[in-house]
């Protein structure tokens, strides 16, 4: 991530233009709109896998996960609801399985700030509700910023809102007050509806 201008701060130090593993390293967590899982990996391999990347090359290749570390998955994956698809190839889940499970790897991880671009992309309503739901226990425990075009879903569970418009923020302020926005209105409805 390197900004085109400005700076880019995480726990009061630069990280603008430093290298997306160092990122990981530093317990930032992204999640692109498409899911990148292992599809021939089960659930739980992949979550194993997403843990142990963290670590980086050469503690990776020593011995197994800890106690602690076979907990946090397990909570996980109580967490984003797949539990019972722990032995499941990735790639006989559902898309939103799938999304979920990517989301169950950053976390996994240990990132305490999360980036999620479009995370209910292609989800059906119940599927959305659900993310947004997960969403909101995280809130307190992870930092996570998202970035969504679903008004509805931002409605759920934003506390904070921040609307861009060619590459400005446009206003930011609470879901209702960014809503009723007659600027925002006229640039994302048109002016009629401003």
């Amino acid at each position: 991530m390197r900004p085109s201008r400005g700076r880019i701060l995480f726990r009061a130090k630069e990280i603008g233009g430093t290298p997306e593993h160092v990122l990981a390293w530093k317990g930032v967590g992204r999640k692109f709109q498409n899911p990148g899982v292992l599809n021939g990996l089960t659930v739980l391999e992949n979550l194993v896998v997403a843990t142990r990347r963290r670590k980086g090359l050469l503690t990776s290749l020593g011995p197994g996960l800890s106690a602690e570390e076979w907990e946090v998955l397990e909570s996980t994956l109580g967490l984003v609801g797949l539990q019972d698809k722990r032995y499941v190839k990735a790639a006989a889940l559902s898309h939103g399985e799938r999304q979920r499970l990517e989301l169950a790897m950053v976390l996994s991880t240990g990132a305490e700030l999360v980036l999620l671009d479009e995370p209910t992309a292609g989800l059906t309503r119940s599927e959305t509700e659900a993310v947004a739901d997960l969403l909101n226990r995280l809130r307190g425990a992870k930092t996570v910023v998202v970035v969504e075009h679903d008004m509805n879903f931002v409605g759920k569970l934003a506390a904070s809102v921040t609307v861009l418009h060619l590459g400005k923020v446009l206003r930011e302020g609470t879901f209702e007050e960014v809503r009723q926005d007659p600027k925002v209105r006229a640039v994302y409805l048109g002016r009629a509806y401003a």
